[in-house]
């Protein structure tokens, strides 16, 4: 039995009684906390504030201390509501801890020691028209949705050229800032946030448990990575922030720094053109793309080194997720809808949303990381799946500075 569900039953053993009743009107209010006798009576239990003792969701989602200063750092946070542990490791906890730089269990070479390769945050972001935020009205979700899978396609691309750039370059990868649009979550969505979470401020740095399969970044990927934010950590010495060599690939070279060291590159490189452009710059700490978008890389220029890396990255760039959106599904007509044990009771969200098990759902989807069921007419299916996998390096068409 996992602790959860015995946590539960030791709770709940003997019913859950009243110890310092707290009156209607004072509810919530500073000063005033209900406390309960559980586990028959032998514990007095009481519900700290969220804000002050976060939960995973609270903070690492939500962001509650980034939008709310007001309240404070919370004391402690959970390492909950995340999905990137494995029975190995708790790789998910970790670089939940690691992105907020709240991990200090790293060595000092860990920071210090090696060079890097990033991306560029306006490089693997799209430049959406409008309000960069997501609002809460009633067709909210549809523009969540649609920016979360427009983005996702671009930074799954992005990742997976610089993830082979980095291995070909002897460098570790720095990840660029993600941005998510709609919640990861097993469970119904209420404008792409989770039931609960209704206002959380969209968009959110997005865990790399969200969208990617976060065990397979260890040993057989053979790239290493540190976390976005990396270089912004004060841990990491002043002398590799400041070591920075700049690719521009392909339009004009705007920089009229002095300081700055630039290379530029035309769209439709490969490895060697790319180790051959930077040679003069091997000692540099890191190395920024300002892009690595579809068809700008063309791959190692050899077709069994594209097929070793794809194997090998397409399992850490692999991520399936479901996203069931409660606006659709009442547009939808609200089917499968009111007995215990089925309905809004059924824990088995994809078959209440679309009428079929989310396994045969998965297996026959022909799209993913696109809109493509929420928007018809009449809603058969008030879910959307992701996410899409890049083209192969070596199905990539490569791009030239004409096209």
């Amino acid at each position: 039995m996992r602790d959860q569900p015995a946590f539960n039953i030791l709770t709940r053993d003997g019913g859950i009684h009243p110890a310092v009743d707290v009156p209607k009107h004072a509810r919530g209010l500073a000063g005033y906390r209900s406390l309960v006798y559980v586990a028959n009576a032998t514990i007095r239990m009481g519900v700290l504030p969220n804000y002050q003792f976060s939960n995973g969701h609270t903070y690492f989602v939500q962001e509650h201390q980034k939008y709310h200063v007001e309240d404070g750092d919370p004391y402690a946070v959970h390492t909950t509501y995340q999905y990137g542990d494995s029975s190995s490791y708790a790789y998910g906890k970790r670089e939940r801890l690691r992105q907020h730089g709240l991990w200090y269990v790293d060595p000092a070479s860990y920071w210090n020691d090696g060079k890097f390769l990033t991306v560029s945050a306006e490089g693997s972001q799209v430049q959406f028209d409008g309000d960069s935020a997501v609002g809460t009205d009633p067709d909210a979700y549809i523009t969540a949705i649609t920016r979360h899978f427009e983005e996702d396609k671009l930074r799954r691309v992005t990742i997976r050229n610089a993830l082979a750039l980095a291995k070909a370059l002897g460098r570790a990868l720095i990840l660029p800032e993600a941005r998510c649009y709609c919640d990861k979550i097993w469970n119904t969505l209420r404008g792409c946030r989770a039931l609960g979470a209704e206002t959380a401020h969209l968009p959110y740095a997005c865990p790399m448990d969200h969208i990617y399969n976060l065990p397979a970044w260890f040993g057989a990927l053979g790239v290493e990575f540190r976390h976005d934010g990396f270089l912004k950590d004060e841990r990491v010495p002043e002398t590799i922030r400041s070591d920075v060599v700049r690719v521009r690939v392909g339009g004009a070279d705007n920089d009229d720094n002095p300081a700055h060291r630039t290379v530029n590159l035309e769209p439709g490189f490969d490895a060697k053109t790319a180790a051959d452009a930077l040679s003069a710059y091997a000692d540099a700490a890191v190395i920024e793309f300002d892009r690595l978008d579809d068809g700008v890389f063309c791959g190692f220029g050899d077709p069994e080194a594209d097929a070793d890396f794809d194997s090998r990255a397409s399992r850490a760039l692999a991520s399936e997720q479901y996203f069931c959106f409660e606006e659709a599904y009442i547009k939808q007509g609200k089917p499968n809808n009111g007995e215990p044990g089925h309905g809004e009771y059924q824990p088995q969200v994809v078959e209440r949303h679309c009428g079929q098990p989310e396994s045969s759902m998965s297996a026959t989807l022909m799209t993913r990381g696109e809109v493509s069921h929420i928007t018809r007419e009449p809603i058969a299916c008030s879910c959307e799946w992701a996410y899409a996998s890049p083209r192969t390096l070596a199905q990539t068409t490569c791009r030239s500075s004409n096209n």
